[in-house]
């Protein structure tokens, strides 16, 4: 699994909640073929990394990409941009279970 880097969104200066995109893209090992139609987790790593705590999961495409939205507290951003979120596949019956590290670039501010 490859877990991208992303930028959150935060609707407005006075907005309590930043919008989330993370994306994870999962392929074959050995033919690199994509895996489509599987479930991807998506969760931020916290301080201490003793544990996580979800965000949202997404169901990979035709491309093997899954990606969903969500939106967090702006009290949890600065963890997030340390420790970045985790994607991780269960696994199934035919792949075993895979997970990877994505990074949160930065937070920018929409101004309507």
């Amino acid at each position: 699994i490859s877990v991208d880097a992303v930028v959150g969104t935060q609707l407005s200066v006075l907005a309590l909640r930043v919008n989330l995109k993370p994306r994870a893209t999962l392929l074959d090992a050995i033919t690199n073929a994509p895996l489509v139609g599987k479930t991807v987790s998506f969760a931020a790593n916290n301080a201490l990394l003793i544990g996580t705590t979800p965000l949202c999961n997404a169901v990979t495409n035709g491309n093997g990409v899954a990606t969903c939205s969500v939106n967090i507290l702006t009290t949890t951003v600065p963890g997030v941009l340390a420790f970045g979120y985790t994607g991780a596949f269960a696994g199934d019956t035919t792949y075993l279970r895979t997970s990877g590290k994505g990074s949160l670039l930065s937070v920018r501010i929409s101004v309507p």
